[in-house]
């Protein structure tokens, strides 16, 4: 099995962690708009997270650990 690279300042986020989640387009632009830009993460799956956002519990989405097209993913505090 291949494990892909990730860039020196990708983390991976645990359960539960709170991230902040930057739109890189202006489709994620709208989409922090309508749901926030604060998210709980609630599953993982390889080199993908799934998150909750909070201001809005029933908006979910999957973003890629390394290279998501749309968002860039900041930990909270950082």
């Amino acid at each position: 099995m291949n494990i892909p690279h990730l860039p020196e300042r990708a983390f991976t986020p645990l359960i539960d962690e709170v991230i902040a989640l930057m739109p890189k387009t202006r489709h994620a632009e709208n989409r922090a708009k309508e749901n926030g830009s604060i998210c709980k993460v609630v599953h993982t799956r390889g080199t993908r997270i799934c998150v909750q956002h909070l201001d809005n519990t029933d908006a979910w989405r999957w973003i890629e650990l390394s290279n998501d097209p749309d968002w860039d993913i900041v930990r909270m505090g950082d």
